[in-house]
């Protein structure tokens, strides 16, 4: 006899995954049409990929940008298939300059950079919370927390550029080292250098820092390291070799120190504590929270001196009030190890919880006297005697 779902399991074999894909849905497109808005009136200042879109699409209005954009090659070929969506148009005229003078293809090429970000920061932020559901036993409330907490701290990020997309490579490139995976982390590292080079940077940090500190996995951890290095190194070379104009001073290592000097006033102000301070301080809380005592962490302690090294690197490059946005390129390994920590945690107080009170159950039954039999009911009178 063939096996027949009840009506209702039917519905929760159903729900649960339309209710997931609705709340995600929902989260994210407000994001990409308030990044795309952003970038459509020119609201705020950002780097404009579009016109490297047409160029490498062959569309007229094309324009090579300045370094360092022009090694983000990977990021562009992410965003070509977006190009080709349906354009949405804004009423109104723009702050900066009428979005009736961009061209036709300008406005397509904004789009599709701005859908790129949302749509490649929505499949990381997925990844993160299907990796926590099945891989490392955390609850589906938690996961889909952690997924929904990625997509809100990737505003911190530049959504109109290209630093949506690379949360793909990084997060890929975090769960890789957390599970030892040293051919999926070379992947990543390797291919997520070409989408940005923070990618190779921030995977150097981390790996190089396991490999100092944490002994049991010093192996798998060195030749991490040894592939961020080797990726770190080619884009170095490519960078050195075709020496693209723009961001002169971030070539030349002798300008690091003064940089770092230089960059103290952006750290001031309530522009800079917000901008600059802030995300760093969100890290190091994240960091901290996912370090716990066991047998195999997502974070260790001295995964926080990446966040250093990755704030001290940002000022060194005189990025102003983009320090920031920069460390928060580290988000997915510390807001996944922080969720862990967290659901760990509440299931370990509703353990405790549990047997606590099934304990004082068992004290109360134990305190109640058993019930007595008549004959102890009656305890002193006199038996009656039967002649």
């Amino acid at each position: 006899m063939a096996f027949e779902m009840h009506p209702t399991e039917t519905r929760e074999a159903y729900l649960t995954p339309i209710f997931l894909v609705t709340i995600v849905v929902a989260a994210i497109l407000p994001m990409f049409f308030e990044s795309y808005r952003a970038a459509y009136f020119g609201i705020m200042s950002y780097d404009d990929y579009s016109r490297y879109l047409l160029w490498l699409l062959g569309e007229p209005g094309a324009e090579i940008p300045p370094s360092p954009h022009p090694y983000r090659l990977g990021s562009i070929i992410l965003a070509a298939p977006f190009y080709y969506l349906p354009v949405v148009m804004f009423s109104g005229q723009g702050i900066q300059q009428a979005p009736i003078l961009m061209d036709p293809e300008h406005i397509r090429a904004l789009q599709a950079m701005c859908a790129a970000n949302a749509a490649y920061a929505t499949l990381s932020a997925c990844i993160g919370g299907l990796y926590l559901a099945f891989w490392r036993n955390v609850s589906m409330g938690w996961a889909f927390s952690a997924a929904l907490m990625f997509l809100l701290l990737t505003r911190y990020l530049g959504m109109g550029s290209v630093d949506g997309i690379a949360t793909l490579p990084l997060i890929i490139a975090a769960i890789a080292m957390v599970e030892r995976r040293i051919a999926t982390f070379a992947a990543a590292v390797i291919l997520g250098t070409i989408v940005n080079e923070k990618v190779a940077l921030i995977a150097f940090f981390a790996t190089s820092l396991r490999t100092l500190f944490v002994a049991e996995h010093r192996r798998a951890h060195l030749v991490m390291a040894g592939i961020a290095a080797v990726a770190l190194a080619a884009y170095a070379a490519a960078v050195l070799t075709l020496a693209l104009p723009g961001l002169d001073n971030q070539r030349d290592p002798s300008t690091y120190l003064s940089g770092i000097i230089g960059s103290v006033g952006s750290l001031v102000g309530m522009k800079g504590a917000y901008q600059n301070l802030w995300p760093a301080i969100v890290l190091l809380v994240l960091g901290w929270t996912g370090i716990r005592q066991s047998r195999d962490p997502m974070v260790y302690v001295c995964d926080l001196g990446s966040i250093i090294a990755l704030f001290l690197f940002a000022l060194a490059l005189d990025v102003q009030y983009n320090v920031g946005r920069i460390v928060m390129f580290s988000m997915p390994l510390f807001l996944l190890g922080a969720v862990e920590s967290m659901a760990r945690s509440s299931l370990g107080a509703g353990s405790r919880a549990l047997n606590n009170s099934g304990r004082s159950v068992a004290r109360s039954r134990g305190s109640i006297p058993p019930f007595t039999t008549l004959a102890e009911a009656e305890g002193s009178k006199p038996s009656p005697s039967v002649s």
